[in-house]
């Protein structure tokens, strides 16, 4: 059974591909959730987060208010506009 499913998995893992990006920061990266195929939120180390709303094309980097010492360790979000981050310290 599990080589089946192996079998079966194998066409679809190697669809997959990476594409580099610019992020315009330099925080390590922590936590992404991609609302769609268009938004996607990433949230990283030193308070930084980062939005695209054009599937990856640009990226905005942001920093949290009084959070330069906090590590987004993940991230969700709903739309565009409104999201979470879950931090490590603090």
């Amino acid at each position: 059974m599990k080589l089946s499913i192996a079998l079966l998995a194998a066409p679809i893992l190697a669809a997959q591909s990476w594409t580099l990006q610019i992020s315009n920061t330099s925080a390590s990266l922590r936590g992404v959730h991609a609302v769609n195929s268009k938004v996607v939120w990433a949230s990283g180390t030193g308070g930084v987060f980062l939005r695209t709303g054009d599937g990856g094309n640009t990226w905005s980097a942001g920093q949290v208010t009084g959070a330069a010492d906090l590590d987004f360790r993940a991230v969700w979000a709903t739309d565009a506009q409104q999201v979470s981050r879950f931090l490590i310290g603090g």
